[in-house]
């Protein structure tokens, strides 16, 4: 009985010095290792980037309605313009020469028309007569009607403010009704032509304003519209925006969309997850050991969605929870230290 007591007594002092000399050959906490405090959240913000282009609100292709020879361009390929403002012109030499002898027309059956008027008075002429020169003076000034609408179908003009964006013919050419000379872009007005994905289209709101990136400034616009049917062959729907200033019609331009995700969890930097088992993540904690040190667990998480530096994760974690931020690449699980 007397030597179980000892050896009893032997083992609680054998172990005891044992633990005191493994507390005693821990190492402090390195002062490169990085930690966390987990903030535990609901939700989480996502950020959506969805690219499109800028497009004039107006933009045409001018086109003679008679033929001709192309005589001048009185814009051309960068210029300003204002709306009425002559672009080109047909030569229409043929075209005046036949108003000009249309007026003559007009004034000699004019003078017949007085005469006959005058005769008709008298008695001197039937109303037969008065009838037919009634009739030539209204043939005249239909000519002369003609003529003039001709004179103005050779000449291109402005139908709004712009900028004359791309000129096909030089002058010379002969060019037939409908065919394109000249490209008009709007110079006052601009609007954002974005193809939204069907699953982000109740983000969006008819009026509301929203935040684009273009070039790398944020500009507010307003959502003016949305087409009423999809894209062939897509779930997208053509959203259009329009901007307080002008920017260049074809800059390429990304709409900044923001959702909130009800999920619960917390962010920690991208370098404290390593690679896990069947899709699932791996983060390292420090947690406290009932001697007084501390030593590294494995926890396993799911990757909810990163922005590309930070990550947000849920599992098992709790708010105070103290990440490793550097993860695998600066502890081992099991690893020990001491208290500080």
């Amino acid at each position: 009985m007397k030597s179980l007591l000892h050896t009893q007594q032997f083992l609680s002092i054998f172990l005891l010095a044992s633990t005191a000399i493994f507390t005693n050959s821990l190492k402090a906490l390195p002062s490169s290792l990085e930690l966390l405090n987990l903030s535990i959240q609901d939700s989480y913000t996502v950020s959506r980037r969805i690219s499109g282009r800028m497009l004039p609100k107006n933009q045409s292709m001018l086109s003679f309605e008679i033929q001709g020879r192309i005589l001048s361009f009185p814009a051309d390929i960068g210029d300003a313009v204002k709306a009425g403002d002559v672009l080109a012109s047909l030569d229409a030499s043929e075209i005046q020469a036949n108003f000009n002898q249309a007026k003559a027309q007009q004034k000699l059956t004019s003078l017949a028309l007085d005469r006959f008027k005058d005769l008709k008075e008298d008695g001197f002429v039937s109303s037969q007569e008065l009838d037919r020169a009634l009739a030539e003076y209204d043939i005249a000034s239909s000519q002369v009607e003609f003529f003039s609408v001709k004179l103005r179908q050779s000449q291109l003009i402005a139908p709004f403010d712009g900028l004359v964006q791309q000129r096909f013919y030089d002058p010379g050419s002969m060019v037939n009704p409908m065919q394109p000379v000249l490209e008009l872009i709007d110079s006052k007005g601009v609007e954002g032509h974005i193809s939204v994905p069907q699953k982000y289209l109740a983000l969006l709101e008819i009026g509301a304003s929203y935040a684009f990136d273009i070039s790398g400034k944020t500009i507010n616009a307003t959502l003016e519209r949305l087409a009423p049917m999809t894209n062939v062959g897509s779930g997208n729907r053509l959203a259009i925006f329009s901007f307080p200033q002008f920017i260049a019609p074809g800059e390429v331009v990304n709409l900044l969309l923001k959702t909130q995700i009800k999920t619960i969890g917390a962010w920690v930097p991208l370098s404290a997850l390593s690679q896990g088992n069947q899709g699932l993540w791996n983060i390292y904690t420090l947690v406290d050991n009932q001697d007084g040190s501390k030593s590294v667990a494995r926890e396993i998480v799911s990757l909810e969605y990163t922005d590309g530096t930070y990550a947000f994760i849920s599992g098992t974690i709790k708010s105070g929870d103290q990440v490793i931020t550097g993860g695998a690449s600066k502890v081992i699980e099991g690893q020990r230290f001491l208290n500080q």
